[in-house]
């Protein structure tokens, strides 16, 4: 595959994963903070504590028989994914 074929995959992917309801308040927050929205939308969680495992967590892939390491947990489906299962595999919701 080429690099370019990987590169929008990969923007691909992301566009669909910030795209989740779970962003929402993140983005408000964005448009607060610019002052194109009058109400603080409060509290959120970021993209790090939503997506990514601790440093210390060794969990492996939710996928069946796959005994990886978790990259990352799907914030549609909430499923934990490896790199393989999320990029290779392309993880991608409709």
């Amino acid at each position: 595959m080429y690099e370019r074929n990987n590169i929008i995959k990969l923007v691909s992917l992301v566009h669909n994963q910030l795209s989740a309801s779970v962003f929402r308040p993140m983005i408000r927050y964005s448009w607060y903070v610019a002052d194109l929205l009058k109400d603080d939308p409060s509290e959120f969680r970021n993209v790090l504590e939503i997506c990514l495992p601790s440093a210390t967590t060794d969990e492996e892939c939710d996928v069946h028989n796959c005994e990886e390491t978790v990259l990352t947990t799907c914030t549609i489906c909430l499923k934990k994914l490896c790199f393989t299962d999320v990029f290779v595999n392309y993880h991608y919701h409709k």
